[in-house]
């Protein structure tokens, strides 16, 4: 294998290893989002229910 070939699979698997964890802060994000949502959600019903 060449030191060329060697560099880009190196370069790749480093690539899919930095997706996986941008895809998996994404995840988190969308997750902490929605809980602020539905907080503020709740806030909003028991205002209404006064």
């Amino acid at each position: 294998m060449s030191i060329s070939s060697k560099v880009k699979e190196l370069a790749n698997s480093k690539l899919e290893e930095a997706k996986k964890q941008v895809s998996a802060r994404i995840q988190d994000a969308k997750g902490r989002i929605i809980e602020y949502i539905e907080a503020k959600r709740r806030e909003l019903l028991k205002l209404t229910e006064q």
